[in-house]
């Protein structure tokens, strides 16, 4: 772990100590516990529509939060980013590459110091699995050097969000045009005869007229306003506050409110106005993710965390997607799609659908259905010579094996086929053997597939588990691309094994 003067960096799943964090007395440790169930709270998972889930806001049923409370300190779960808890900042780091340097820890500290290097390339390799699961879409990135000037992850994404608002702003305020109705002692816009007749009959110096006014003070504008502020006072880097500094004078005509969810939601976005959509995606966030003190209004807690469960699956959906003909080896695809759930489990009495399935990606080839169910979690190893699927792993993809079958046969597909693929990361923390000159483990039947294990529920049932390494080598560092397509190699190997 490496510490600054009120600042933490962690790896996921890794535990930080109430003693490395400075909090000594019993009051402290409450104070601070109480501010860490509040960000748990508002992290609880909200209805959504079924389909479409925020990597920033959702997290699982069953998970206790952002972090979890231990006897002596509290341990991060599978949210990655930064969490600012008074004035304690706490990085939560993916776990792609191992430290290259390790420094055992002393008694008194939660875990080993990691290192600059490696604190680097898993910021680096974070932001590019952002990038390809379009989180930053339409955002302009910056150039890999950056990454050599902020070594802070959150830091790099306040830097691109502050740098593309900056160049939308530049462009032009959003302004809107609002309609304004006034009894004037001139005419302006046009004359409303029936309020004239009513308020003006008597007094003809008046006009009761209606006219448009261009406004800057609007909800969108105030997003932006109360984003900039609020990362004003997270950021620790010198370039990122000037440049916030910069979009909080561009808008010093709008008023500097706390906006609620509800005002949020009824931002709507004009033909001009489309230009900032993903600017205001990322600072309604940043908003909602922020809680004040009541009485003195100043920031108490802040997140802005990403779940890796919907990261991971996202992210190996676009690879697929852009690199599906490497990975298919040009065969003909007839589709791809992602959180399929045209089908599902079971009907009521009523003959109504229930419990509809949802595999991450459904690609439909000639006679064959391929599911690739993501798992970001570590798989069970034990003594380094087995690795198992849980139960629960199992029966969901038997589920999905036997609806999806049954679907093939009702549309008289000739020799029917399900593949369906368990797709899990390689952590760092799995003890089963690895051998980094020919990237193979011990169990794997091809280069790249660490694991082709069929499940015997019955004869004609074809399931794999494989894992894959999400960290690369120097060349696939270079850029988003070059990354994407490492990671799409892999996968090609990967569906070389279940042929």
């Amino acid at each position: 772990m490496e510490k600054t003067k009120s600042h933490f960096t962690i790896f996921e799943n890794k535990q930080l100590k109430y003693k490395r964090l400075g909090l000594t007395s019993p009051s402290q440790i409450k104070s601070f516990k109480r501010k860490i169930k509040s960000l748990n709270r508002h992290f609880k998972k909200k209805k959504q529509d079924g389909t479409k889930q925020d990597l920033l806001s959702s997290f699982g049923r069953g998970e206790t939060g952002l972090f979890k409370f231990l006897n002596k300190g509290i341990k991060a779960t599978q949210f990655v980013g930064v969490a600012r808890i008074s004035n304690k900042t706490i990085t939560v780091l993916p776990k792609i590459f191992s430290p290259s340097k390790i420094t055992k820890p002393s008694e008194d500290k939660a875990h080993d110091e990691i290192d600059a290097n490696t604190i680097k390339d898993n910021i680096r390799v974070f932001m590019y699995m952002l990038d390809v699961a379009h989180f930053f879409k339409n955002i302009k990135q910056l150039p890999v050097g950056s990454f050599d000037k902020i070594k802070e992850m959150f830091e790099f994404i306040i830097r691109i969000f502050a740098n593309n608002l900056f160049d939308e702003l530049k462009r032009g305020v959003a302004n809107e045009y609002i309609t304004i109705e006034e009894n004037r002692p001139y005419l302006k816009g046009k004359l409303i005869i029936k309020k004239q007749i009513l308020f003006n009959v008597v007094n003809k110096a008046r006009f009761y007229c209606e006219h448009d006014e261009y406004f800057c003070n609007t909800i969108l504008n105030q997003a932006f306003k109360q984003a900039a502020t609020i990362l004003h006072v997270v950021t620790r880097v010198s370039g990122n506050k000037r440049i916030l500094g910069y979009i909080i004078n561009m808008l010093e005509d709008v008023d500097n409110r706390h906006l609620t969810p509800a005002e949020l939601n009824r931002v709507k976005f004009s033909r001009t106005s489309e230009r900032f959509k993903p600017d205001f995606t990322i600072a309604s966030q940043i908003i909602q993710n922020a809680t004040y003190l009541a009485v003195k209004g100043k920031l108490e807690t802040f997140s802005f965390m990403f779940d890796m469960n919907l990261l991971f699956e996202r992210f190996i959906a676009q690879v697929i997607q852009r690199h599906s003909d490497l990975i298919f080896e040009g065969r003909k695809i007839n589709n791809i799609t992602n959180q399929h759930h045209d089908l599902h489990l079971f009907k009521d009495k009523e003959n109504n659908k229930a419990i509809f399935l949802k595999p991450d990606i459904f690609i439909e080839f000639d006679n064959l259905w391929l599911i690739i169910d993501t798992k970001y979690k570590k798989i069970n190893d034990e003594n380094g010579i087995k690795h198992n699927i849980t139960p629960r792993d199992a029966y969901q993809v038997y589920a999905y094996y036997h609806a999806y079958l049954s679907q093939l046969i009702e549309k008289n597909k000739s020799k029917p086929l399900v593949k369906i693929l368990l797709l899990y990361p390689f952590h760092l923390d799995n003890t089963f053997a690895y051998d980094p000159f020919i990237n193979k483990y011990t169990f794997s039947c091809t280069s790249y597939f660490k694991d082709s294990l069929a499940i015997p529920f019955s004869n004609d049932v074809q399931i794999y588990v494989a894992v894959i390494e999400l960290k690369c080598n120097e060349n696939a560092k270079k850029n988003c691309n070059a990354y994407s397509l490492s990671i799409a190699e892999k996968i090609k190997k990967i569906m070389q094994g279940m042929k």
